[in-house]
């Protein structure tokens, strides 16, 4: 199975959507959206801005490697999107 988005609707807040691993962990979370009509644009930005990505600490230089799509991850876990909860990704790295 391959990992996917999963767009969901709350009345009171809008649209958001996870995006999930195969193991079905989420591994990326966006904002809240209005409309499903941004939410889903939201989805396609990762995607398109997703396939290169630079990686980069906070306080540090930037790593100019470009990570290519499918590629696995440096540390051996699964690539994480800016919306990613950083605090997950930093208890990782320790």
């Amino acid at each position: 199975m391959a990992a996917k988005y999963v767009l969901s609707h709350q009345p009171a807040k809008g649209y958001h959507w996870n995006l999930l691993a195969t193991n079905g962990r989420v591994i990326a979370s966006s904002e809240h959206y209005e409309t499903k009509r941004a939410a889903l644009a939201g989805i396609a930005s990762v995607q398109k801005n997703g396939a290169t990505t630079v990686i980069e600490e906070a306080g540090s230089e930037p790593v100019k490697k470009a990570i290519r799509k499918g590629a696995p991850a440096s540390s051996g876990g699964a690539a994480r999107s800016k919306t990613a909860s950083a605090g997950r990704a930093d208890k990782k790295a320790t």
